[in-house]
């Protein structure tokens, strides 16, 4: 059995030209040697460049649902913007109403989102829910 076994390793099957409590880093050492770079970043890096992306899109999408909740507040507002919903809805599509009652709420941001989202996405997704009685 004696000839199996490499003569540089001892009966503990462990290379002993490396130090105890050095097997880790030797493996590191090896390991990085096949580790993917790309232009001199290093795993860590690219993992933090990665989870910045993925939180950008998260946010990114977080605000993709605000004009959602500002769309379908509309429908149930009371006052101005309530009224300037109802009234634009009976002669013009969803957007439009929604747009007028984003100007007649008159918070910041809240146009800019509406207009951001576009015709064709809030006319659709406010199509998913029942008419109100009156409205295009």
């Amino acid at each position: 059995m004696a000839g199996f076994i490499h003569s540089s390793l001892s009966s503990s099957g462990r290379d002993p030209r490396i130090k105890s409590g050095e097997g880790s880093r030797v493996a590191r050492a090896r390991l990085l040697a096949w580790t993917p770079t790309f232009a001199g970043a290093t795993v860590e890096k690219m993992s933090l460049v990665i989870l910045l992306c993925l939180g950008v899109a998260g946010t990114a999408q977080a605000a993709n649902d605000d004009w959602k909740i500002d769309a379908m507040a509309c429908r149930e507002m009371t006052g101005p913007p309530g009224e300037a919903y109802r009234a634009t809805c009976r002669s013009h599509d969803q957007y439009d109403s929604v747009l007028a009652c984003m100007k007649a709420l008159n918070e910041a941001g809240a146009e800019e989102r509406m207009r951001a989202a576009g015709r064709d996405a809030v006319d659709a997704y406010m199509k998913g829910f029942p008419a109100m009685a009156g409205c295009m």
